[in-house]
């Protein structure tokens, strides 16, 4: 679908999300009776590279819902289908986007903001960003984020590393380690190789603890942004900006 890759082609996806782990089954409510239970088990056999954050019967009989990370999509399991797209009641409303509101405040729950690096302006509107060192977008995403203060236009940032691999696990500690995290945050996402990384023990148990609350929020990948209860996945400049926009009252 057009729409699937056009979000894809501004996505780094992430090796945490090559399998359903333990951690992230951990998150998923009791199914509610024994054909929920049946059909969300036949999903993660048939679709096992899905991060599935929660399972449940859809509006429509015989279909479930599944919320991926951001996403909701509907599983059949006769015929074991996967269907992309939005249900609306008779009133107009729609039901997808509800439950996706429900499911964003579920996943915002098991990241603890507390252990985010904030950076930006002390002041504006907050975003939350799951973000990589690795990730090409990510840096692009940096770079629109840097244009916007320098316009005068500033952004608070909590800062989330999502990323497994040893190599940007190092870089996030060394960003984390650093006397001044922003200004070395700045530096690596601008491409700089620092000749020698910093590391200390909390840094290192910091950049884990984002990677682990990353699997257990479901991101499928970086860049990916909360915008209050709504989840963008990549780097979609339009989104965020005309979210700052209506937070500036623009």
């Amino acid at each position: 679908m057009k729409w699937e890759m056009s979000i894809l082609a501004a996505l780094c996806l992430s090796p945490l999300m090559s399998g359903i782990s333990a951690a992230e089954d951990a998150l998923l409510p009791e199914p509610s009776t024994d054909m929920v239970r049946e059909a969300q088990a036949k999903l993660k056999v048939s679709f096992n590279n899905l991060s599935i954050v929660d399972f449940r019967e859809s509006p429509l009989p015989g279909l479930y819902q599944a919320d991926i990370g951001g996403r909701i999509v509907y599983y059949s399991p006769d015929p074991e289908l996967l269907i992309f797209g939005q249900i609306f009641d008779k009133t107009g409303t729609d039901l997808t986007s509800l439950a996706l509101s429900e499911t964003h405040l579920k996943r915002r729950k098991v990241v603890d903001l507390d252990k985010a690096l904030t950076i930006g302006a002390t002041h504006g509107p907050e975003i939350v960003e799951f973000t990589n060192p690795e990730c090409g977008y990510c840096r692009l995403l940096n770079n629109f984020f840097e244009a916007e203060f320098e316009q005068g236009r500033p952004v608070r940032r909590k800062i989330i590393f999502s990323t497994s691999t040893e190599t940007g696990l190092r870089q996030a500690e060394h960003i984390l380690c650093a006397e001044n995290p922003e200004l070395a945050f700045s530096e690596v996402y601008a491409g700089a190789a620092p000749s020698r990384l910093n590391s200390c023990p909390e840094g290192r148990e910091r950049a884990e603890a984002h990677a682990r609350m990353s699997r257990q929020a479901g991101i499928q990948g970086t860049p990916t942004v909360w915008l209050d209860d709504r989840t963008v996945e990549g780097f979609r400049s339009g989104e965020i900006l005309a979210f700052l926009q209506t937070k500036r009252g623009k």
